[in-house]
């Protein structure tokens, strides 16, 4: 397939990995995101960033903030032919929110949701969010490292430090997203570092509060895709919505030579997914 200019890129999270945080050079972190960001600065249009847990395990929200990680620096004028003649919804007054959406054609709407919203991850201790984080964490977890699902069983296992969920702001902006989106005949596809569909597969991790945010999601027709990271393996699941639930490989897991990543291609009918190296190529029919 011939592939037509990108109108942006999207990566879906862990942009570095965790181990700089505790690495015995001086800045690693901030030396590893300059030096990948470096290569995505190259690109001719502009990179959508979804918010990791490797990000938080080296970054506080507020550091993140002022970073090129934050949705405020997509919406520079740097290039602005993704938000010609389209609909853009930003994030608001709070830098430390992770979520926004945007039209880059008039047929379809792009969420990208902050799956850490509720998060013991890059929080103040003492900030009334970890608090709440941290006791729905260990209301379920109660292991001294809540990084480990040991004595979990099934879905409950979902309920470790590096995963999280999202918050009430978060799921009431979604709903007001989702219905703006349907009033304008929009398909919408929604892009979250952690899964939302725990039948996607019984390994993977999901959001605590997944069946919230489904509940929210199938009271809508306009939604028609939910992609994500994570889970560093390609998986595809289609709900009883018709749906589609898809995990894309990690980079990072691929063999050397060999690479991860793939062209989607939006069109009336559906989702082409043109995949390279370890990610799958699939077409995704819309069902509506």
């Amino acid at each position: 397939m011939r592939s037509p200019k990108l109108s942006f890129v999207i990566q879906v999270g862990d942009i570095i990995d965790g181990f700089n945080a505790t690495s015995p050079v001086a800045n690693a972190s901030a030396k590893a995101l300059e030096l990948i960001l470096d290569e995505f600065n190259r690109l001719p249009t502009r990179t959508v960033h979804v918010l990791g847990n490797h990000e938080l395990y080296n970054f506080s929200r507020d550091e993140l903030a002022r970073s090129q990680l934050h949705p405020s620096y997509f919406f520079r004028t740097r290039n602005t032919s993704i938000s010609q003649g389209a609909k853009t919804t930003k994030v608001g007054g709070d830098p430390e929110k992770f979520y926004f959406s945007f039209s880059p054609h008039a047929g379809f709407r792009i969420v990208v949701l902050d799956s850490l919203d509720v998060s013991i991850l890059g929080r103040d201790t003492t900030s009334s969010r970890y608090k709440e984080a941290y006791k729905i964490l260990t209301s379920h977890n109660r292991n001294t490292n809540l990084e480990s699902s040991a004595g979990l069983q099934g879905r409950e296992k979902r309920f470790v430090s590096y995963n999280g969920g999202l918050g009430k702001e978060q799921l009431e902006w979604l709903k007001d997203t989702l219905s703006d989106a349907e009033k304008h005949n929009q398909r919408v596809l929604i892009f979250s570092h952690i899964p939302i569909c725990p039948e996607l597969d019984e390994r993977f991790d999901s959001v605590w509060n997944y069946s919230e945010v489904l509940d929210l999601i199938w009271g809508f027709k306009c939604v028609v895709a939910c992609l994500h990271g994570h889970e560093h393996e390609d998986a595809h699941f289609v709900d009883h919505r018709g749906i589609h639930h898809c995990v894309y490989a990690a980079v990072v897991e691929a063999p050397s030579g060999s690479n991860a990543f793939a062209t989607i291609h939006l069109s009336e009918d559906g989702i082409t997914v043109e995949g390279q190296g370890t990610i799958a190529s699939r077409v995704l029919k819309f069902n509506n």
